[in-house]
């Protein structure tokens, strides 16, 4: 499974929605990734430079990459920017692979 960490910020017109009904925020995202296939994991809303967090899972990246670009277009987002989470089980080889074929360390 591909996990995807979102973090945006909302418009003043999401905004209003979001104040009459909280709950209004993690049930849109949710809606938006059953299209895709995906499953909202978790949803915090922040108090820093963005509005709220959440965790996305789907089948593969493209899954998820595709949902972020559609959550783009519903226009409900100033912000939003994602990164995909590796789990150690998937990093530990692709390091193991950089430091194998890693160039010659940098002079200092």
């Amino acid at each position: 499974m591909a996990l995807l960490m979102l973090r945006g910020n909302f418009t003043a017109a999401q905004w209003a929605t979001i104040r009459q009904n909280p709950d209004a925020a993690p049930e849109g995202l949710r809606a938006q990734a059953s299209v895709f296939d995906a499953t909202l994991v978790r949803f915090f809303f922040a108090l820093d430079d963005y509005d709220f967090y959440a965790f996305l899972e789907a089948a593969n990246e493209t899954r998820l990459a595709a949902l972020r670009h559609m959550l783009m277009a519903t226009g409900e987002f100033l912000l939003l920017d994602g990164d995909a989470l590796l789990e150690p089980s998937a990093l530990l080889p692709l390091l193991a692979d950089a430091y194998r074929t890693r160039a010659a360390p940098l002079a200092t």
